[in-house]
């Protein structure tokens, strides 16, 4: 499971504040577009539950069944937090600007990749479910241009 957040909107959002990027640059067309946040496979699995495995249980917990009502981590993080994550981003980008040379778009990506995964273990924390260290744990980010 992936949820996605999208660099276009802090693209788009730098566009509007910062008229001086320098959009044809060979670093703007090779950063990384999107950071997927989701759960890692491989992250263990709970044997109280029957053996079922983390991602798993990180999915019922996101969109919920018919037995279990969904908490949304994922997306709430998301609707919490977009403008925080936007707003650092810019200033990340305007930093590396500020020495005359296009910024290290992948390190920016990274950054805030450490900020999506903190916020959204903070929310996992936050909602209460039971044994939520293993979830809060494996949660993974990834970096895609497509």
């Amino acid at each position: 499971m992936a949820q996605m957040f999208d660099i276009k909107k802090v693209t788009e959002a730098i566009k509007r504040k910062q008229a001086t990027i320098d959009r044809n640059s060979k670093k703007m067309k090779t950063a990384p577009k999107y950071i997927y946040v989701g759960w890692d496979k491989s992250s263990g699995t709970y044997p109280e539950q029957g053996g079922k495995p983390v991602e798993e249980v990180a999915l019922i917990h996101e969109f919920g069944t018919e037995h279990h009502t969904a908490k949304g981590m994922v997306s709430n993080t998301v609707f919490f937090c977009e403008d925080e994550w936007i707003k650092r981003a810019t200033k990340l980008i305007k930093k590396g600007f500020k020495w005359g040379r296009a910024p290290d778009y992948y390190d920016i990506a990274e950054k805030l990749g450490r900020q999506i995964k903190s916020d959204l273990r903070d929310y996992t924390y936050s909602i209460g479910l039971v044994d939520t260290e293993r979830l809060a744990n494996s949660v993974i980010v990834k970096y895609r241009r497509r």
